[in-house]
This record gives C-alpha cells, structure tokens and sequence, in this order.
C-alpha cells in the first residue's frame, strides 16, 4: 500500500512512527532510482553504418553463439524500464505485452485493466534502446539485430514524467508492481537498467521471490564511477537466497572499464560492452541510435541470459549465472574490478551450460601497423584522442606504444 504524507512530518519520522505501530510489519519510503544511461551520442555517430556499428555483438562472440540457437519465442523477458515504441519495425514482432506502471506527477498511477494500464508507450526512448538490445528482431533484412533474433519481450513502463527539476524517477512503489507482474508472467530474465541508494528489504524480498520462480535479475552497476563494494547501489547489490542477481559494468572496446562505470570486487559480476551501443529508438518506427552506460550493458548479459534458456530450457536460473559467470574472456584491466574478472563471452557461455568444450578465450593484443594515404573514421564516443605533431611516423608509433590507453596511430604529413 502507498500512502501520502498529509501531517507535515518529514519521511524519515513518519516511516518511523508507523514502524512503532503494532498494526505495521513494514514500512518503507518510496525509494527514488534514475535509469542508468548516459545521454545518446550526437547525430554524426547515429548515422554510421549500422553493421559497423554493432561492433559489441562481435566483442561478446554473439555469432558464435548464433550457431547453437537464435533464440526462442517461448524465453520470456520482462524490460522493467521506461516502455517501449511498440510498433517499431525492429520490435513488433518479438513484443509480447506489457503494462504502464509509472507513477504520474499526481503520486498515482493508471488504474488496473483500464486502456492506459496496458499502454507501455516509451517516455524517453531509454526502454527502446535496452529492448532492442535484447530482442530486436533477426534475419529481417531491416535495421539491427538483438543479442536473441526471436523472444518474447514483456515491457513493464515504469519511469515517472519530469518533475519541476525536469529529473525522472523510477519509484520503488512503481517497480513493486513490475516486479510482481513480470513475476506473474513467467518470465526467465528480468532486465534492470536503473538503480540507486535506496535498500528496500519488501523489494529485497520481491527479487527473491522472482528467484523462487526461477528468474534472473540482470542489473546496471550504476554510472557513479564508485566502488558499489563500499557504497552499494540497488537492485545491482541486492544479494538473495536463490543468487538471482546479475550485477552488469559497462566496458569500452578495448575492454577497459568504462570511465563512468561502477565496479565491485565482490558485488559487480562481470562487464559487457557499454559504450557507443546502437539499438532501437522510440523517435520513429526505424530509428536507431547510439547510447552508452551501464544501462546498455545490461540488456546484453540479459540478452545473452535468454539465449541459454532458449538453448536448454531445462535450465535452472543458477545454471545459467554460473555458465555465463564462469565463461567470460578473462581482462586484466578488469582483475579485481569484477568478481569474474573479465567480460562476457556468449558462444563460451553456451559452451559451459550445454558441456562442451570451451571455445580459446582471444589474446587481448594488439598489432602496430604502418599505411600511407589511408583516412579512417571511428564510431566509439568515448575514445581517448591525441592530436599532436611528430617528427616522423616512427616516432608518431613509438609514443602510441609507450602510452597504456592507444591501440592505432595516424601520422600525417
């Protein structure tokens, strides 16, 4: 039950007043999240060839992974995020349902069966991207693909409208009631790319419960740049019974962390890709755009989660953390970062859950190479760049290979 506080106390003492009741197990304040993206790239990135643009799906192996299975439309996904363009021609099809849960300016939220309550539209284009990212759909000669070409993707519309500040909250009261849903539904893979500070011990137990029924939480570690060991952030830190919790850092084509990344020894699994990410967009029915964040780094590892399931449906939620944990392309800029230490790997992953052998993780390396008269363009917003003047290529290529971050070097006369 949500309620409004009408007596002029602050939240903390009222929260606190009602917890001394005898009539109240539980209270809680309706915790504040913002989703975990960063603003999409500029229009020059958004414009690239859209093949080259999905160089994360050849960073995450998902070809490899294609051979054994596409995935399947009996795989229930729940996007808990801020809806979806449900007739966007790379979505439509491998939309199941959905329902709008997002708390209005007014503290409500749409009435149960009415027509807004199964209106899931898209508020921000953030829940469009991560979607698209899932389960855009494969093999139909248009746009992109998704880490699965076919699944069932359930929306659950959860993010507020702007308020005064023009800030955007995902309100735990809003999130309880997707998670419910999506529990209700059936789904496998519950994709969570929000978060915050607020610990909710009914949410803590709501997560639990998706996990009783055999579902994952795959979740964003968060934009801080922060340590979620020390200062955790939710639901990516929520650690349950059942293990059902997947905590997702953003990583860069080089598979460095991100700079805005959250990490955690112990409490961030692994990383994906999660920069300069091109999915779908709410804008139009073929829009694409390019975004970045821990926000779409976690539809990949959710994505790659709905691939095992489609693959072994047999499978327990703790069959397929443990494949896709214990199978990542081991980085050691990422030791010690995340719990696995490296990034995910999605034809290894399949490998480990159906027992066979594991393909060669590749050498992270890099080869020095010299052209005349060639001009290149990159498509990664969040390159580090270096302009400056040399006395020769030569040394242009030696200052390149002395620096820790630069894997290309041009020079010009």
């Amino acid at each position: 039950m949500l309620f409004a506080i009408t007596d002029g106390s602050s939240v903390q003492d009222k929260v606190k007043a009602l917890r001394q009741h005898p009539a109240v197990e539980l209270a809680e304040p309706d915790y504040l999240y913002k989703r975990t993206a960063l603003a999409p790239n500029d229009a020059y990135f958004s414009a690239a060839p859209h093949f080259a643009g999905m160089w994360f799906l050849q960073k995450v192996a998902a070809p490899g992974g294609w051979v054994t299975t596409t995935g399947s439309p009996t795989v229930k996904v729940c996007m808990i995020d801020t809806g979806v363009r449900r007739t966007h021609q790379d979505l439509q099809a491998n939309l199941a349902g959905g329902w709008n849960r997002a708390v209005r300016a007014d503290g409500t939220q749409p009435a149960v069966n009415t027509t807004e309550y199964f209106d899931f539209f898209d508020s921000s284009g953030h829940g469009s991207h991560t979607a698209g990212t899932v389960g855009a759909v494969g093999n139909n000669s248009v746009g992109i693909t998704g880490v699965n070409w076919q699944v069932s993707l359930w929306i659950c519309a959860s993010e507020s409208p702007p308020d005064a500040d023009g800030n955007q909250w995902f309100y735990n009261s809003a999130l309880a009631d997707c998670y419910s849903l999506c529990q209700a539904q059936g789904v496998r893979v519950v994709s969570a790319s929000y978060g915050g500070p607020g610990y909710s011990s009914a949410t803590a137990a709501q997560i639990e419960a998706l996990g009783q029924a055999g579902a994952l939480l795959v979740a964003a570690a968060g934009n801080e740049a922060t340590d979620n060991d020390a200062v955790p952030s939710y639901p990516a830190s929520y650690v349950t019974p059942s293990g059902n919790v997947i905590s997702v850092a953003a990583s860069l084509p080089s598979d460095d962390l991100s700079s805005f990344s959250n990490w955690g020894a112990t409490s961030v699994d692994l990383a994906a890709p999660g920069v300069t990410v091109l999915s779908t967009y709410y804008s139009s029915d073929s829009s694409y755009v390019y975004m970045s964040g821990t926000s779409m780094a976690t539809p990949i590892v959710s994505g790659a989660a709905a691939l095992l399931f489609a693959a072994k449906p047999s499978a327990t939620l703790q069959e397929v953390k443990q494949a896709l944990l214990s199978s990542v392309d081991p980085v050691p800029a990422l030791a010690g970062r995340v719990l696995t230490g490296g990034r995910l790997n999605i034809e290894r992953a399949l490998a480990a859950l159906l027992g066979n052998p594991l393909p060669s993780a590749p050498a992270q390396q890099y080869v020095f190479t010299q052209k005349a008269d060639v001009g290149y363009s990159f498509y990664f917003g969040y390159c580090q760049r270096l302009l400056y003047t040399a006395a020769s290529g030569a040394d242009c290529m030696a200052d390149c290979q002395e620096s820790s971050w630069c894997y290309f070097a041009s020079f010009h006369k």
